[in-house]
This record gives C-alpha cells, sequence and structure tokens, in this order.
C-alpha cells in the first residue's frame, strides 16, 4: 500500500518541534506559524543574498572612491514594499481572522469539553453512551406525589452572608455561600435547612433524611427553590431528586451539612436508585 504524502503543514510542525495538537483549531494556528517562518526564510535568504551581492557589488577594489550620487534603481524599494504588503496579508488575511474566529464564534456542544472543578482538583468528564453504566442503566422511580410535602418556608437571615467549606464525597472540600436557614413545618414538626445561594433568590439544599439509605439515596438528595419578596419559599420534597453520584462513580456531591440532616422520613420525590451504585466510602 502506498501511503499518502504528508502535508506540508505536517513536515513543518514537525520540522519546528510543535507540541502534540490539543485543539480543533491547533492545526490552522501551527499552519499559521509554519507559513511564517517559510516566509522568515525567504526573507534571511533574500536580505542575506542581496548583503553579499552588496559586499562585492560595492567592494573598495571595485569603487575606491565614494560615489554621493547615489543609487539610482528602485529595485530595493519595490522589494521593500512587496516585504511590506506580505507582511499585511499574513496579518490581515490570515492571523486577525484566525483570532477573531476564534473569539467570535461559539463553539458548537461537540466542539468543547467541560472542565468540572472539585476542591483544589481540575477534572473533564467523558461521556460513554456505551458503557457499563449507561448500558445497564435502570432508570428513575418517584414516590407517589404526595401534598404533604410541599410546604411554605420562611428564611431566617443571617447578619450577613456566609462562606461554608463543605466536604464532598471524594474527600474534597468546595465553598458555598449561605444567607441563612429556611424554618418549616412538616409532619407535625418544626425543621430547618439551610440553603446554598447559587444566585440572587435562589436557593440549592442539600439534605439528608430518616430515609437516607433505606428508601432514598443514602448520600444527599438536591433540592432548589426560589425566594419569594416576602421572605418566604415553596419547599416541594416531591421535587427532591438523586445527585450524580447516586448513578455514577466518578462524579462528585457535596455531603450535607450537618444542620441538614432531618429527623423524619421524607417519603417524597425521588427513590433510591434500584441499580448497583457503589457507595462514597467505597471510591
Amino acid at each position: 500500500m502506498v501511503e499518502a504524502p504528508e502535508s506540508i503543514e505536517n513536515i513543518m510542525t514537525e520540522w519546528l518541534g510543535l507540541p502534540p495538537l490539543a485543539a480543533t483549531h491547533g492545526g490552522q494556528i501551527d499552519s499559521l506559524i509554519g507559513w511564517m517562518h517559510v516566509f522568515m526564510l525567504i526573507l534571511f535568504v533574500g536580505w542575506g543574498a542581496f548583503f553579499v551581492y552588496a559586499l562585492i557589488r560595492f567592494r573598495r577594489s571595485r569603487n575606491p572612491v565614494a560615489n554621493y550620487a547615489g543609487v539610482k534603481s528602485h529595485t530595493s524599494s519595490y522589494l521593500e514594499v512587496g516585504v511590506l504588503v506580505v507582511e499585511m496579508v499574513l496579518l490581515f488575511g490570515f492571523s486577525i481572522p484566525l483570532w477573531a474566529m476564534r473569539v467570535d464564534r461559539i463553539p458548537s456542544e461537540s466542539e468543547t469539553l467541560v472542565v468540572h472543578v472539585t476542591g483544589d482538583d481540575r477534572g473533564i468528564r467523558v461521556r460513554d453512551p456505551g458503557g457499563p453504566l449507561a448500558r445497564g442503566f435502570r432508570g428513575f422511580t418517584w414516590f407517589p406525589i404526595d401534598e404533604r410535602y410541599r410546604v411554605l418556608g420562611r428564611l431566617v437571615p443571617d447578619p450577613a452572608p456566609q462562606q461554608f467549606r463543605v466536604l464532598n464525597t471524594y474527600g474534597h472540600v468546595d465553598e458555598y455561600t449561605s444567607e441563612g436557614v429556611v424554618e418549616f413545618e412538616l409532619l407535625g414538626q418544626t425543621l430547618r435547612l439551610r440553603p446554598f445561594t447559587t444566585r440572587p433568590k435562589r436557593f440549592y439544599f442539600v439534605f439528608r433524611d430518616a430515609s437516607s439509605g433505606e428508601e432514598t439515596y443514602e448520600t444527599a438528595r438536591f433540592l432548589y427553590s426560589d425566594l419569594r419578596d416576602d421572605g418566604t419559599t415553596l419547599l416541594d420534597f416531591n421535587m427532591a431528586y438523586n445527585p450524580p453520584c447516586a448513578f455514577n462513580p466518578y462524579t462528585t456531591c457535596p455531603i450535607p451539612l450537618r444542620e441538614n440532616r432531618l429527623p423524619v422520613k421524607i417519603l417524597a420525590g425521588e427513590k433510591a436508585y434500584e441499580g448497583k451504585s457503589p457507595s462514597p466510602a467505597a471510591r
């Protein structure tokens, strides 16, 4: 089998010792760098040859007396103008459009990678629809809707917003902002949960209850609610759902604060996953 010849861009990349490509636009940038080096090489050889020619043409033995009339030929001026034109083409025709394309164009989902931050670590989550966890997925199961678990709470604000360092299932520490606790009545008891504020007037609850590890996922469940102008918020535990770590050992989830571990069973929202999922301690 006859192998296809290498492109000039690949040859220049190897010759210049450029690093392996790690981005979809890396080849374009490498190509531009390569052609710039070719152009500089042409300039170096051209001006070098012109310099040698000038040394020979205007050597002292041939021109013992200086000529103050100046150079009559305009060849060097034409060459300088040509060089300027080529440089402008490289700058305005290639470099600026390439940069603008990368800055102004929003890449599609297939062209992007999402960097996940957990503690001081950075990671990239790779989705594999054909992996064993995806192929063996058992689906979601939920409790029937129960209006008893749809209650109105009231924010008891802190004197000032606080930063909480929260341990996650990988042993890393993440920081969350909290503005106070939400107090509510449920099943005849007065309870409190401390939400994190994800954006103005948006609450994010990470909680456990007496059903955790039995009817519901052992580590935690998540719930969102909105803060109203009158300081109240509607907590609908029928909307409580499992975090990603309930299904996949390669994800991270915050562990509920001690004050977010409720003494009552909340048999509403999403149930424990019926498939096989390792516990955080096994990770």
